[in-house]
């Protein structure tokens, strides 16, 4: 059953808003359906119903919840300090690469970027105070990357790790890497760039090699290609393909880090569901099938699948792509004997 949502007040429907626009000539009241396709109801909406809740006036209000969560910081993203960013001209890309124990991999990638011939970028090492010679290795490519910047301290995982990488960056796009991946050649950034200068996408992706025994692909073939909202819900995009333009993360907030190795899955269902995208026709990165990610699954991801399309829904609820995915999870649940 659809919430009937106050057009006026934008509360749920009850018996005094007939009451109170009685006088009216305008219909009071619509399904949320069609109230929801203005933003700024929607947001009057979560609001009213954020206000509202534990009060019981309706069982459906407490399965929708807002997308920014506590585990999600909310548009906190800035530059390192006034003092770190007046000293140096903001670059265009932000490179932010988690680490911990990387000692023996990290120096392939710092050398990929030592190669690039666009040199307006920063490289943020975020690093989870690795006990090995990860920060030795790292501190000796200085020289060779001025921009280097080197935060280590212990931290909740890797998407902990990034989200505090990206807070102390402050590039204009920003882009993910492994300490086991690197760039697909020196030319990578430079061939981005023109297209990221002129795109109004906030989130732009290639594709990438996968260098090793990977379920995705055979070693050393090419994955990616365009994405849709639909091809989303049963496929991730390889985050080292991903550019994010800066003011993405202030408006959708960080990776949520209740999933520790899929938040960039997460996060990318949300932003299909409410920006537009651009595919770029190029191999951004060598992308090492070792990581955490590609030899695990991330349990609380899929326990919270469902929950998560019925946030997405709750965001944008004219969305027949998102409906078909919730029935058909709840299908097949039902049919295993589970839960929804």
């Amino acid at each position: 059953m659809l919430l009937r949502i106050c057009r006026r007040c934008s509360l749920t429907w009850r018996a005094e808003c007939a009451h109170r626009h009685a006088q009216r000539r305008a219909r009071p009241c619509l399904s949320a359906a069609r109230v929801c396709r203005d933003v700024r109801l929607l947001r009057a909406l979560q609001a009213g119903l954020a206000r509202r809740q534990g009060v019981g006036e309706n069982p459906n209000m407490a399965e929708l919840e807002p997308l920014n969560t506590e585990h999600s910081t909310p548009a906190r993203v800035r530059a390192a300090s006034p003092d770190a960013s007046a000293s140096r001209a903001t670059p265009f890309f932000s490179i932010v690469v988690p680490t911990y124990r990387s000692e023996g991999v990290i120096a392939t990638l710092l050398d990929s970027l030592v190669a690039q011939t666009e040199k307006d970028f920063e490289l943020i090492i975020s690093d989870g105070a690795s006990p090995d010679a990860t920060l030795t290795s790292v501190e000796a490519y200085r020289s060779r990357l001025p921009r280097l910047q080197v935060a280590s301290r212990p931290d909740d995982g890797i998407y902990d790790a990034i989200n505090k990488g990206i807070q102390i960056s402050c590039g204009r796009w920003i882009l993910v890497l492994g300490a086991d991946d690197q760039l697909a050649d020196s030319q990578v950034l430079a061939m981005l760039r023109p297209t990221l200068d002129a795109c109004s996408e906030p989130l732009v992706y290639g594709d990438v090699r996968v260098i090793g025994s990977n379920a995705m692909v055979p070693d050393g073939a090419r994955y990616g290609g365009r994405f849709t909202l639909a091809r989303m819900l049963g496929q991730n995009i390889c985050q080292q393909a991903v550019l994010y333009r800066r003011d993405l993360f202030e408006r959708l907030g960080l990776f949520d880090t209740r999933y520790r190795l899929w938040a960039d899955w997460h996060f990318a269902l949300r932003a299909f569901n409410i920006v537009q995208t651009r595919w770029v026709d190029m191999v951004v990165a060598l992308y090492a099938a070792t990581g955490a990610s590609s030899k695990s699954t991330d349990p609380v991801f899929q326990r919270d699948f469902a929950r998560i399309i019925r946030q997405l829904l709750y965001e944008r609820p004219v969305n027949a792509t998102l409906l078909a995915a919730l029935a058909r999870h709840w299908y097949w649940n039902f049919r295993s004997g589970r839960a929804a």
